[in-house]
């Protein structure tokens, strides 16, 4: 379920509990990189990604935001929350809570599941290289993902990565900055995908995982583009 109307306190509320933080911008900035604000959400519809039953980022046409330079969106819903804004300069700011809170907590501080993480970096710099093969980012865009308030969440693996128990981050915020440069965004944007996923699965105290698997996991989530 997803409410058409959010309250005006909706994203300081997200941002109490546990969280993604994702900003993507170009590398120079440009106040005025994008003509108008309607540009801006065609831009973000033209870009989503869509590979698996929610797409990234989720546009809630009954929750169109807009500021003086930025539009955006929100979806507050039992299963999941997010909001994000796409601004005139280029920037991409998206808040999301982790989906494995929607159920009940199986351990302290709650889970990450590693497939599940994956396919979300993937997603993200999947968007990233949309956006910049669209013009609304340059060819260098960076891209910053956090996760907030995830000290005692536990890495959990399943489907085809295995993983012991006992992994779990021992910081408040885990944060990983990229730059996406080469000659193939999209094949950059996979690369950065599985070398994003490898740096927060390690910062959850697990070094020893298949990274091969993780490739082929990757390549099989990302073959769905032509389904």
């Amino acid at each position: 379920m997803v409410t058409q109307t959010v309250r005006p306190d909706f994203l300081s509320d997200l941002r109490t509990g546990p969280h993604w933080r994702v900003v993507i911008h170009p590398r120079e900035f440009n106040k005025d990189r994008i003509a108008s604000l309607g540009e801006c959400w065609a831009a973000v519809l033209d870009a989503q990604v869509s590979l698996r039953g929610w797409p990234y980022p989720y546009v809630n046409h009954d929750c169109r935001k807009t500021g003086s330079d930025w539009v955006g969106s929100e979806v507050d819903g039992i299963r999941h929350r997010e909001h994000w804004r796409l601004y005139q300069s280029g920037q991409f700011a998206h808040f999301f809570s982790f989906w494995e809170d929607k159920a009940e907590r199986q351990a302290p501080g709650g889970q990450l599941r590693v497939i599940g993480a994956l396919y979300t970096f993937t997603e993200i710099f999947e968007f990233a290289a949309r956006l910049s093969a669209a013009g609304v980012l340059d060819d260098a865009p960076v891209v910053e993902i956090r996760m907030e308030q995830v000290r005692d969440r536990e890495l959990s693996g399943g489907g085809v990565v295995w993983l012991s128990s006992g992994f779990r981050a021992g910081q408040e915020a885990i944060v990983g900055s990229w730059q996406m440069q080469g000659p193939g965004l999209y094949t950059e944007a996979a690369r950065l995908g599985r070398e994003a996923a490898i740096y927060f699965i390690e910062r959850f105290g697990c070094l020893d995982f298949s990274k091969e698997t993780l490739e082929r996991t990757q390549e099989d989530y990302l073959a769905r583009r032509g389904q």
